[in-house]
């Protein structure tokens, strides 16, 4: 259901404390070209610097991205930052947690990526992107006709994975990713709940993508899910807001009903 910023802040004043859980394209930023394009304003990493340095609060970022690129991306302290959709976690305290092998997945992916720049060269408009421990095809800037060719010759190299029962097939925005089968943002989110949360917290997550609907689903009894999306969709989550820009609005209210 739609909901105000006003709205969604008069509901959540209820909670002393929450475990604020993010997305991070398409929910704190918006989506960009090309992955690399996709950068915080000053605005919103001084707000989530502030909700992050708050008692009541501990803030996730839960991410696709790689966790080294979602650290270089997420320049504030005293955050979980959780990358490839919960395949490897680091709490504030710079603590390593990996839902995977990663010795046995990271030489996998190596291989399947240098195959796959191979097989696609040429084919303009499409970024191979190894992220250590699952490997993304982007094809936003592709023309549709070399679009569909790439994802047939990326799914060719990755299929035999998929059959064998280590990784799975992710689709999302313009985007396919081969990723270790069972990792998914919901499974991160019930280990940090389970792990990290305090007595008398309350989760609240946003996302955008299909990626979160896994979140969505952990969290239909025990905590608030917002999907961000400018149109009304078929959703596991409670509510809808239409844009980065109303979520950054929402922050800053968190930040000052609870800093």
């Amino acid at each position: 259901m739609n909901i105000t910023v006003p709205q969604l802040l008069e509901q959540v004043r209820r909670y002393d404390r929450l475990f604020l859980l993010l997305d991070y394209d398409g929910t704190l930023v918006p989506i960009a070209p090309t992955p690399e394009r996709a950068r915080l304003s000053p605005d919103m990493i001084d707000t989530l610097g502030a909700l992050a340095a708050t008692e009541s609060v501990q803030l996730a970022v839960i991410s696709g991205r790689s966790l080294a690129d979602l650290r270089q991306r997420v320049p504030v302290e005293g955050l979980f930052l959780v990358g490839e959709h919960g395949a490897e976690i680091c709490t504030p305290a710079g603590q390593r947690h990996w839902l995977v092998d990663p010795v046995a997945i990271r030489p996998v992916i190596d291989r399947l990526a240098t195959q796959a720049e191979a097989a696609l060269a040429g084919l303009t408009g499409c970024l191979v992107e190894n992220k250590t421990l699952s490997l993304a095809l982007h094809y936003r800037l592709a023309a549709p006709a070399v679009a569909r060719e790439a994802v047939t010759r990326f799914v060719r190299l990755g299929e035999a994975h998929v059959r064998g029962g280590r990784f799975q097939w992710l689709r999302g925005k313009q985007v396919i990713e081969l990723r270790p089968a069972g990792i998914h943002k919901g499974r991160a989110v019930a280990f940090l709940l389970e792990q990290y949360s305090r007595p008398g917290e309350h989760p609240i997550y946003l996302g955008d993508d299909r990626t979160d609907e896994d979140a969505f689903r952990v969290l239909s009894d025990a905590g608030i899910t917002i999907r961000v999306s400018a149109e009304e969709k078929s959703s596991r989550a409670q509510y809808r807001l239409g844009s980065p820009t109303e979520v950054h609005q929402f922050l800053d209210g968190l930040r000052r009903q609870y800093g």
